[in-house]
């Protein structure tokens, strides 16, 4: 296919949808193009940055014709953050992309005919985050800087206001980088792996007013300890919140995953508590626990209203995390059994149920997979209602097998993922009527599939890169037009607490591999992690061979010729 756009030329083009980042999408005689911050229904000249076989990328030099959802900005660093990519949209709008998205999914899967509800927003989209993870850097001066990583890399844009944000977090960090700057204490660099400081991760109860600052540090000692806590202390005197603990996260590792596995506590018991509805919920540094604890209260009582309990139910909750919503719906049921593989979630969701003084709810530690089974002919229940809330790679069959034998009467299925989610109702829908889907606000997340296209997208943004192994070309195109995404060249492996994905690539010649494949790293974590809202705990890249430009063009000729 001869590409019929080049590079740092002029166009005008019809934006004619929208993707997984918000970015608009545009086609040019079935070339697709994308170009950020573009919006569906929009007129555009764009500027031609870059091209591949099967898509390009564009930015807008001028809008010709606007879409009435646009709005203007209320962040300035919006067009350099990494965090946010929907500002530029309406509100009302983004709630119905969302819709749209699990719409199509359900249309193109189920059986069943199935209209997905109305996304349920907020009233006030603003300031709900009750977890804040601000990564460490330094500016030109070399000053301590704190904020968000610019989108698609590792720099670190100083931030003094965002939107999403509780703002007293913002203050906390600001606290902190004024005294690490005050004691010339240094910050981690990722190439040296030198520096102390990581990031600062501070958990905040929004209902108890309760503050936990996590310290990550790559090492175990951090200088004048009980000064820096004093003056968080300090700073915090005239705001209605208080510091309850701090804690120091240990990661030596060359890694970019933010938490380490060791703890010291250096202030306070260890960890804070909120509350969703009437009940009580202690959280750890490792504890996952809802960002968006409004929104977790509104998704919690419409998984009660739709499985419509009754005072006699059985109710199985698999997947219990640390147990909140078996405990959110313990006083409607007769008796909750919760089922998770992560041995301190378990611990939590016991410890928690005794603090809220809930006896009818019982929890066992192990795979889901393998212990559902065992635990149904051992304890002898008979569930009648269900609530699954599976890791993003949805149900295992064995489970759903399970699921389908019990005939249990009533099911409720939670989601980060709408595609795995249509996925395994498409299995589900053999014994059961699907009532309805309804879309929270949350994210729209994506399954694992999508995934590997988001990570080559990534991929073939970095200079150096001829190809991906395994003829990754056409992977994009074949997406949006609804065929079959091949993917190759990128693997991912997702399970509860993290996401691995390796990556197979061909080097252009001359390139410096170190350097090419430091920023596959960079790109492809930040790119999934802002867009599905993963954690990635690693990005491996293989290098299975180098080719010249000429030896690449031939090979994708008589790849077109093949297809």
């Amino acid at each position: 296919m001869e590409i019929p756009v080049k590079k740092n030329e002029e166009y005008i083009v019809d934006i004619i949808d929208n993707g997984y980042e918000g970015e608009g999408i545009a086609k040019i005689n079935d070339y697709i193009i994308f170009i950020p911050q573009a919006i569906k229904g929009e007129k555009c000249k764009i500027l031609i940055l870059k091209t591949t076989t099967s898509h390009g990328f564009g930015k807008i030099l001028e809008i010709l014709e606007t879409a009435s959802s646009r709005e203007k900005v209320d962040c300035s660093t919006y067009t350099r953050c990494g965090g946010c990519n929907l500002r530029h949209i309406s509100y009302q709008t983004t709630l119905k992309m969302k819709q749209d998205v699990v719409q199509n999914l359900v249309n193109k899967t189920l059986k069943q005919k199935v209209t997905v509800q109305n996304t349920i927003g907020m009233k006030n989209p603003y300031n709900y985050r009750n977890k804040a993870q601000y990564p460490l850097g330094y500016t030109k001066n070399g000053e301590v800087v704190t904020g968000i990583f610019a989108a698609r890399t590792h720099e670190v844009i100083p931030m003094k206001e965002c939107k999403i944000q509780n703002p007293i977090s913002e203050q906390i960090a600001t606290i902190i980088v004024e005294f690490l700057n005050q004691n010339k204490i240094s910050v981690y660099n990722e190439k040296t792996g030198k520096g102390l400081f990581r990031h600062i991760v501070i958990k905040v109860g929004i209902k108890t007013k309760e503050i936990m600052c996590v310290l990550v540090i790559n090492g175990e000692n951090i200088p004048k300890e009980k000064e820096l806590v004093e003056c968080i202390i300090d700073g915090l005197k005239k705001s209605e919140f208080k510091l309850k603990t701090v804690v120091k996260n240990i990661n030596t590792k060359n890694t970019n995953v933010i938490l380490g596995n060791k703890n010291i506590t250096i202030y306070g018991d260890g960890y804070i508590y909120d509350k969703l509805g009437d009940y009580t919920f202690k959280i750890s540094p490792m504890s996952f626990y809802q960002t968006n604890p409004v929104q977790t209260e509104v998704l919690y009582n419409k998984a009660i209203e739709g499985a419509n309990l009754k005072a006699d139910d059985i109710l199985l909750d698999l997947y219990c995390g640390i147990g909140t919503i078996g405990i959110y719906a313990s006083k409607f049921v007769k008796k909750v059994y919760g089922i998770e593989i992560v041995e301190q979630a378990i611990e939590d969701a016991k410890e928690n149920a005794k603090i809220n003084n809930i006896e009818n709810i019982e929890f066992t530690c192990g795979d889901v997979e393998k212990v559902l089974e065992n635990l149904l002919h051992e304890k002898h229940i008979t569930p009648n209602a269900v609530f699954v809330d599976p890791p993003r790679r949805g149900l295992d069959d064995t489970t759903i097998n399970n699921i389908l034998k019990l005939s249990t009467e009533k099911l409720v299925y939670i989601s980060c993922n709408p595609a795995t989610m249509v996925r395994d109702l498409s299995k589900l829908e053999e014994k059961y009527n699907i009532k309805e889907i309804e879309e929270g606000n949350n994210g729209i997340k994506i399954a694992n599939d999508v995934i590997s296209v988001i990570a080559g997208v990534a991929v073939s943004e970095v200079p150096g890169v001829a190809s991906m192994a395994g003829g990754f070309a056409g992977g994009i195109s074949e997406v949006l037009s609804g065929k079959k995404n091949l993917s190759k060249g990128i693997k991912v492996e997702a399970d509860e607490k993290d996401v691995k994905i390796d990556v197979n690539i061909i080097v252009e010649y001359g390139s410096r591999i170190p350097d090419v494949a430091y920023e596959i790293q960079t790109r492809v974590k930040k790119s999934v992690e802002n867009m599905t809202g993963l954690k990635v705990a690693e990005v491996n890249v293989h290098v299975q061979g180098v080719k010249t430009e000429k030896e690449i063009e031939e090979k994708e000729e008589v790849e077109e010729e093949q297809q």
